[in-house]
């Protein structure tokens, strides 16, 4: 999706005559963006900041249709007491990026190593829900396999 949606820019000049996406295409041309930024060590908060908003966008389609996402999952295997922990963990760093007017002199101690999972997820996510998912999510999920055997 992500390549397609590049071919589509190039080809339209989207500029002048702009062009429908749907939630999965912008969903694929993040996550797609995010694991190209990663795989090349670039720009670590715009990977996470990309990451997390397919990761949104895969997980509301996912409750839309019955379904609930990986974090979901995840969250309903843990103790109660580390529900919110683990939940502020992966919001945390997406919501500091995204929201400006908040705290304009805040700072956090980011770590781009989160930004892995939440790939992880948005890619599990995506490709539950649309059964396929772009070449990059399915070579990024090859990858965590490799160095993470027990997911």
């Amino acid at each position: 999706m992500g390549a397609t949606l590049a071919r589509r820019r190039s080809a339209e000049r989207p500029e002048r005559t702009g062009y429908e996406i749907s939630k999965q295409d912008a969903a694929a041309s993040q996550l797609a963006t995010a694991i190209w930024l990663w795989a090349n060590s670039w720009d670590p908060v715009s990977v996470h900041v990309l990451a997390s908003a397919a990761a949104e966008v895969v997980g509301v389609l996912r409750r839309t249709n019955g379904t609930p996402p990986v974090e979901s999952e995840i969250l309903s295997s843990l103790a109660s007491e580390f529900d919110e922990v683990f939940e502020d963990y992966l919001k945390t760093s997406f919501n500091f990026m995204k929201h400006g007017a908040r705290d304009p002199s805040a700072k956090l101690r980011f770590n781009p190593n989160e930004s892995e999972w939440v790939i992880y997820h948005a890619c599990v996510d995506y490709l539950a829900t649309f059964e396929v998912a772009p070449p990059e999510a399915s070579l990024f999920l090859v990858y965590m396999t490799d160095h993470w055997p027990w997911l």
